[in-house]
């Protein structure tokens, strides 16, 4: 019987925890400071973003993981009732958060280029996009961004969880267009996941509407030092940006080799499919330890499909060594 842990493969984090951001933050941390409600930690993580991305401190956002600032920004840009639009398939949050508002999310079907002309015709109350996108890894380009900005005035929230692993993101388009609002996340690249904090980035305004609904102290003080101490470490983020994106470059046409529709992914994580027998696969991969996402068939992508995120070589090597013994 397997006795080892199972390797998640599901979970688009990054394989090796950042335990150094947390013994900083442990270390750095009297009980007495830790017993306290947070304060001054949000202000200084804000400040400390901020300077680092040219930005006024007045232009960032702290939230407990980017999920809590996905449900303010909804409530906050969408009247109850409201609608989003975005592309299909992205992330599976997003229809919840509107139908917990009374609202619905829009999804246009979206291979690799962003439909600019059919997200700008639409009457919805707010453009919301993921890139790069997940499940899919595609990332968008700057200029088609940028199009759909200058097409329409209603706010755009722009998921950038994983922009890291990208080399590109959003960030300049803020200067030119006051309806833009950034989410990204200690969750992935900064190897963080447990801490929940995230953060957005936009004009003063924009984020004033976040945190006039969000709860008081709704990140903790160690999370906040956490996180901090992971800003202030960047080669950590370097490093898993640089194994994400050679595991990328080597699994990649591996599993192409064997067999398996791939897609092209700017992200940590790749997407397979269409994948017959997608559940039986799952299950055998889960016995051999090594558990990867599973996904229900997409109106535009027939078929169920498997996400898989990249891991180290060696979990690599098991994970094509698996699906090696089964046919796509």
């Amino acid at each position: 019987m397997r006795s080892s842990p199972t390797v998640r493969l599901d979970l688009n984090t990054v394989p090796r925890l950042n335990t150094g951001a947390l013994d900083a933050a442990w270390r750095a941390s009297p009980p007495d400071v830790l017993a306290q409600y947070p304060g001054p930690e949000e202000r200084a993580l804000k400040r400390a973003i901020a300077g680092r991305l040219g930005l006024r401190a007045g232009m960032v956002g702290i939230g407990h993981g980017s999920d809590e600032l996905l449900d303010l920004a909804v409530r906050a840009l969408v009247p109850y009732g409201g609608s989003a639009v975005g592309i299909e398939p992205s992330f599976s949050m997003y229809p919840r958060c509107l139908e917990a508002h009374g609202g619905r999310f829009v999804g246009i079907p979206c291979r690799r280029r962003l439909p600019v002309d059919q997200l700008a015709r639409s009457p919805a109350d707010l453009t919301l996009l993921a890139s790069p996108n997940n499940p899919t890894g595609t990332a968008f380009s700057l200029g088609s961004l940028e199009r759909l900005l200058q097409r329409t005035d209603r706010p755009m929230l722009l998921d950038e969880a994983y922009a890291e692993f990208a080399g590109h993101d959003a960030i300049p388009l803020l200067a030119d267009y006051p309806q833009l609002l950034i989410l990204r996340t200690f969750s992935k690249a900064y190897g963080l996941p447990g801490i929940r904090v995230g953060y957005a980035l936009g004009r003063p305004a924009l984020i004033r509407r976040l945190e006039r609904l969000r709860g008081p102290y709704s990140v903790s003080t160690f999370s906040l030092r956490a996180a901090r101490a992971a800003w202030d470490a960047p080669e950590y983020c370097r490093d898993r940006i640089r194994e994400a994106r050679t595991e990328r470059r080597w699994l990649f046409p591996r599993l192409r080799a064997q067999g398996w529709p791939v897609a092209p992914s700017s992200a940590n994580f790749l997407l397979l499919g269409p994948v017959a027998s997608a559940a039986p696969l799952a299950e055998r991969l889960e016995a051999a330890g090594l558990r990867v996402r599973r996904l229900p068939p997409f109106p535009s992508r027939p078929g169920e499909h498997l996400r898989v995120t990249l891991g180290t070589r060696e979990q690599n090597l098991r994970l094509l060594a698996e699906l090696g013994e089964h046919r796509p």
